[in-house]
């Protein structure tokens, strides 16, 4: 897993050199119990807790063109007092990126790196999963009833899409009408009710 960014600062990029010191780890639970007379408390729900993401090493290398400018960079974007940014991570070959919303509760400095080497603890600041950076976006013609259109879900968490429905380019010729008509959709994943759809048009 590799760090490609932090509220826009770029990580593993001009002479910095950026690494987690761990994997990932799930955040812990709290059991929330309720007292019984004569018994053991009731586990009655779980809460969970802040989820602190594995130290993010820094090291400004000796072939960095402007370590001071990377210097003063890093201390900006890992400023404690501005609240939550965008971690973007990717696979170690760059793709796959995605990101979660982080706040960095302290970044320190290194002793014996003559300055050049940090580390930033942070903490989520929302969901604790990634989600990509970039929008999936799938299309259809309806042009057949019934219609069915499949979007994969290439994550490991509930997705909640955005459907829109246009009206098409005009048709040439005269034995075409166009027309309004009810359109009901329905959403045939199991478990799911009261889903919202947004429509446009």
């Amino acid at each position: 897993m590799k760090p490609v960014s932090f509220r826009g600062f770029a990580l593993n990029a001009n002479g910095l050199a950026a690494r987690f010191d761990r994997s990932f780890q799930r955040p812990a639970i709290t059991p929330v119990s309720a007292r019984r007379e004569g018994n053991r408390p009731l586990i009655a729900a779980v809460e969970q807790e802040l989820w602190s993401l594995p130290d993010l090493g820094m090291l400004i290398e000796g072939d960095a063109v402007d370590a001071d400018a990377l210097r003063l960079g890093l201390l900006k974007a890992f400023d404690t007092k501005a609240g939550w940014g965008a971690l973007i991570i990717s696979n170690e070959d760059g793709t796959n990126e995605r990101h979660l919303m982080a706040v960095c509760t302290v970044v320190t400095q290194k002793k014996g790196d003559s300055g050049d080497g940090f580390v930033a603890s942070l903490v989520a600041a929302d969901d604790v999963f990634w989600r990509p950076t970039g929008v999936s976006s799938v299309s259809t013609i309806m042009n057949s009833s019934p219609k069915t259109i499949t979007v994969t879900n290439g994550g490991d968490v509930d997705a909640y899409p955005t459907i829109g429905i246009y009206e098409s380019a005009g048709i040439s010729g005269d034995a075409y009408w166009r027309y309004r008509r009810f359109i009901p959709i329905k959403w045939t994943s199991g478990g799911v009710t009261d889903y919202p759809y947004e429509l446009t048009n």
